[in-house]
């Protein structure tokens, strides 16, 4: 009966540093693709080959360009300067956010385009009739591509 419990002790030590080793054999590999491309798998590609960062970003810019649309049928429609002003300022806050952390490009990018939100709550806080102008110039801005690696991307695509 000591035997039989000795035998048992040793197969389970020995399934347990089987499981243990095939851990430790996962972790190594996920480590080792980290430190060869300085980033994790997620973040490196996503199905059509574009960053995942890139991703988010052109989809805050398409998210963008919907909210746009909905303060410019305010401004337009019901001349409606508050509504459309309030919609800018939570527009701008969460693209200011999607840009936070992108490349230099992309930084360069959100400098062109905060600029034009500047321009565009100066309008509607003057009421100016330039305001619906310059929120399609905004929205038109929004709609370029955006280019990775050199690359033009499409909004949405």
């Amino acid at each position: 009966m000591y035997e039989n419990s000795t035998v048992t002790r040793a197969r389970s030590v020995a399934w347990l540093s089987l499981v243990f080793s095939v851990v430790a054999l996962l972790f190594a590999i996920s480590a080792y693709g980290v430190s060869r491309t300085g980033a994790a798998p997620a973040d490196r590609l996503d199905e059509r080959g574009t960053s995942t960062a890139t991703s988010t970003l052109q989809s805050a810019r398409s998210e963008a360009s919907q909210e746009l649309e909905a303060a410019r049928a305010n401004l337009r429609d019901e001349g409606n300067y508050g509504a459309a002003a309030a919609q800018l300022s939570q527009t701008e806050t969460r693209l200011m956010e999607a840009y936070r952390d992108a490349d230099r490009q992309s930084s360069e990018e959100w400098q062109n385009l905060q600029g034009s939100f500047d321009e565009l709550e100066a309008a509607l806080r003057g009421q100016s009739a330039d305001a619906l102008r310059l929120l399609e110039n905004l929205m038109a801005n929004l709609a370029k591509d955006v280019e990775v690696d050199g690359k033009p991307q499409e909004v949405g695509e």
